[in-house]
C-alpha cells in the first residue's frame, strides 16, 4: 500500500458523515424528532464524539495493520474471521441502504422509465472498479471529488440562509421533546458509527502519521458543520410541514438556490453532491468487506468484490420492493442493526486494553 495523504483520510470522514444525512438521516429527524430535528442534530455530534475517540484509540494499537488485520492479530484467525464476517453483514445493511436510497432518487429524480435494476447495476459497476483500485485510488477520487461537493455545499446552504424562516422551529422543547436524545442516538450511529471502516487504513501508512488524529478530528468538524447546514436549510426553509410532504426535503428546498443571483432551477446540479457521496461511501464499504476476507491473492480480490457488489444488487431487490418498505426499514429496523457496530468497538477496545495491560507486567 502507498502511503496515503492526511487530507485523503480527512476527505473520506467528511463524505462518510455528510452522505447518509440525505434521504436517510434526515427521515428520522423529521419522524422522530419533528420541529426539534435541528437539536437532535446538534445533540448526535455531541455522542459521535464516542466512537471517534474510540477510532482513535483502536488505531494505536499495531499502527501497521488495517482493521481486519488488527482484529486476526488480536483475537486469533478463527475467532478473528467471525468477528470480520459480523463487521461486514453489518456493514451490508448500511450498503443497501445507499444504495437504495441514492438510485431510489435518480429514478424518481431523473431516470423515471429506467428499471431499478438497470440503474443500480450501472451505479454498482463504478462501484466495484473502483474498489479493485485499492484504497491509494478510492482516496485520491474522494478528495477531488470532495472539492466539487464543498463547492455544491456552499452554494447550496449560502443561496438557502436568506430563506430561512426563524418561526419553522417554534414552539421550541413542546412537541416530541421525548424521542429528541432517541432521534439524536439513532442519527449518531447512522453517521459514526461506520467510521470504523476509515481504520482499514493502517496509520503508518499515512504521509505523516502524526497528522492522523488531527485528519479525523477535523473530518469530522467540517462534516457535522455540513449536515447541520442542511438539516437547519431544510426545514427552516420549508418548515416541517412540508418537510413531511416530500419523500426528498433536501431536493425540494434546492429549488429555491440561485447561482450569481440569476441562474435558477439548477437543483439537479446541486444534487451531484449526494451522487457523488454515496458513490465513495459505498465504494469504501465494498472495499472493506472485500478486505474483511482477506485474501491475498490480487486475482481473487477482484473476483470477491465483483461477488460482494452482485450480492448487494440481489439482497437489495430482494429486501426492498416498494418505498414503503424501505421508509419502514429506515426509521424502525436499519438505527438498531447498524449500532451494532458498537459490540465491534467494545471487543476490541477491550482486548487492545488487556493486551496492554499484560504486556506492561511483563
Amino acid at each position: 500500500m502507498k502511503k496515503i495523504s492526511y487530507l485523503e483520510i480527512t476527505s473520506l470522514v467528511i463524505i462518510q458523515t455528510v452522505t447518509t444525512f440525505f434521504g436517510i438521516s434526515v427521515s428520522i429527524l423529521k419522524e422522530g424528532s419533528g420541529i426539534n430535528s435541528w437539536l437532535s442534530a446538534l445533540l448526535s455530534y455531541v455522542i459521535g464524539i464516542i466512537p471517534l475517540i474510540m477510532i482513535i484509540y483502536i488505531s494505536n494499537y499495531k499502527k501497521d495493520l488495517k482493521l481486519n488485520d488488527k482484529i486476526n492479530n488480536l483475537f486469533g484467525k478463527k475467532i478473528g474471521f467471525c468477528i470480520n464476517i459480523l463487521l461486514s453483514l453489518l456493514l451490508v445493511s448500511l450498503a443497501i441502504t445507499l444504495l437504495y436510497n441514492i438510485n431510489n432518487f435518480i429514478l424518481s429524480q431523473f431516470l423515471y422509465r429506467t428499471p431499478f435494476i438497470v440503474s443500480c447495476s450501472l451505479f454498482m459497476l463504478l462501484i466495484i472498479y473502483n474498489a479493485n483500485k485499492g484504497i491509494n485510488v478510492i482516496s485520491k477520487v474522494a478528495m477531488l471529488l470532495l472539492i466539487l461537493n464543498i463547492f455544491l455545499y456552499t452554494i447550496n446552504i449560502s443561496s438557502l440562509v436568506q430563506y430561512i424562516d426563524i418561526s419553522n422551529f417554534y414552539p421550541l422543547l413542546k412537541v416530541n421533546t421525548n424521542n429528541i436524545i432517541p432521534t439524536a442516538i439513532k442519527i449518531s450511529s447512522i453517521n459514526y458509527l461506520p467510521l470504523i471502516t476509515i481504520l482499514v487504513i493502517p496509520k503508518d501508512k499515512l504521509t505523516t502519521p502524526k497528522k492522523y488524529n488531527k485528519s479525523l478530528i477535523i473530518g469530522y468538524i467540517i462534516g457535522a458543520i455540513i449536515s447541520f447546514g442542511l438539516v437547519i436549510t431544510t426545514f427552516g426553509v420549508l418548515g416541517i410541514d412540508l418537510v413531511n410532504t416530500f419523500e426528498y426535503s433536501e431536493y425540494i428546498v434546492l429549488r429555491k438556490v440561485k447561482l450569481l443571483g440569476f441562474l435558477e432551477r439548477i437543483e439537479n446540479i446541486i444534487s451531484l453532491q449526494w451522487i457523488i457521496g454515496s458513490y465513495i461511501y459505498l465504494t469504501v464499504l465494498v472495499y472493506t468487506m472485500t478486505k474483511s476476507i482477506s485474501i491475498k491473492s490480487k486475482k481473487i480480490n477482484t473476483w470477491i468484490t465483483t461477488i460482494i457488489g452482485i450480492s448487494l444488487i440481489v439482497i437489495t431487490l430482494l429486501i426492498f420492493k416498494d418505498n414503503t418498505i424501505f421508509d419502514n426499514y429506515i426509521r424502525n429496523i436499519f438505527p438498531y442493526i447498524i449500532s451494532g457496530i458498537t459490540l465491534i468497538y467494545i471487543l476490541l477496545i477491550i482486548k487492545i486494553f488487556i493486551s496492554k495491560t499484560n504486556l506492561s507486567k511483563t
